[in-house]
């Protein structure tokens, strides 16, 4: 998968002005951004790239770590999903 990410600027990011939020780290809930789940999982930099992406079984939570803000990304709990990437 291509990811061009053109929201993020060196503005937006040392703001933290994105107001995009990505559920969960490592695995993801099926309908949160995939290109910014691979920035905040560090998959892919943040002026975009190419990632691979596994559709896996859905998971009955997305946990995150303490610090929710990666990369200006707002990160959160993400609840129980039918797929996960």
């Amino acid at each position: 998968m291509n990811c061009n990410i053109v929201e993020l600027n060196k503005d937006n990011i040392k703001s933290k002005k994105l107001n995009k939020t990505v559920l969960g780290i490592g695995i993801h809930p099926y309908d949160t951004s995939i290109c910014l789940s691979a920035i905040v999982d560090r998959a892919m930099p943040v002026h975009g790239g190419v990632i691979n992406v596994t559709i896996a079984p859905g998971q009955e939570s997305y946990p995150t770590p303490l610090d929710k803000y990666f990369f200006g990304i707002v990160v959160d709990n993400g609840l129980k999903s039918q797929l996960s990437f």
